[in-house]
């Protein structure tokens, strides 16, 4: 929900502000972007189907296992599984992010081939740096959403979209309002920019969780090994 807001906001801004040409342009910018973008989910899919069945196995170890001395080798290696499973997930996410950013870097050379209207394609060459910013982390960002959900932190992604399908709409009106009432040029440009913005926060809001949750994780395990070692 919190991103079909953000991109109808954003078609709205582009058709109400703007002239054919921007709107020919965001046309081909976002048929691109669409295409895309399913390529980074596997990201979150592998996650999500992978960490549940690891985490649950090692909780459920935890709850049937013994008081004897390999108690605290056995934790150990069950948190370095987790470990282990989201830096392969991170591994591949980066080289996802690789791949569509250099399909990004190649829009210029295609653009011929979607439009004849020079006008359109230097509107469009104006994105590409945006673009290839956003493709290329585009794999993080599904890693770690992945992952969240793989940890089921269902409350905190709850909450930061239903915080981004109020704000992120908001900060795209606010747009069209400057645009309106003073005349500023707001462009393709600016839209993809603020969505940049949008980007680069939520992949610092859920990596940073990410990094949050294997703390308190590690913390529990540490917790289990002294009681272990204690007794």
């Amino acid at each position: 929900v919190g991103r079909c807001s953000t991109y109808i906001a954003m078609g709205h801004v582009v058709s109400s502000t703007m002239n054919t040409v921007s709107m020919a342009a965001q046309q081909i910018v976002t048929s691109i972007f669409y295409a895309l973008i399913p390529i980074g989910e596997s990201c979150s899919f592998t996650a999500q189907s992978f960490l549940p069945s690891i985490i649950s196995q090692q909780r459920a170890r935890d709850d049937s296992k013994s008081m004897n001395a390999n108690a605290q080798h056995d934790q150990q290696g069950q948190l370095n599984t987790v470990h282990e499973a989201i830096k392969n997930i991170s591994k591949y996410s980066i080289a996802l992010g690789i791949f569509l950013s250099l399909i990004a870097a190649s829009i210029p050379f295609v653009c011929p081939f979607l439009t004849t209207d020079p006008a359109v394609i230097i509107k469009v060459q104006q994105v590409v740096p945006i673009m290839l910013a956003i493709l290329s982390t585009h794999g993080i960002f599904c890693a770690s959403e992945g992952i969240l959900l793989g940890f089921r932190d269902l409350k905190f992604l709850g909450r930061i979209y239903a915080m981004f399908f109020v704000c992120v709409p908001a900060l795209m009106l606010r747009l069209k309002h400057i645009a309106i009432k003073s005349g500023a040029n707001v462009n393709l440009y600016s839209i993809w920019n603020l969505f940049l913005g949008y980007q680069a926060f939520r992949i610092t809001a859920f990596v940073s969780r990410v990094f949050i949750l294997l703390r308190r994780e590690s913390k529990r395990k540490q917790t289990e090994i002294q009681h272990v070692v204690a007794f």
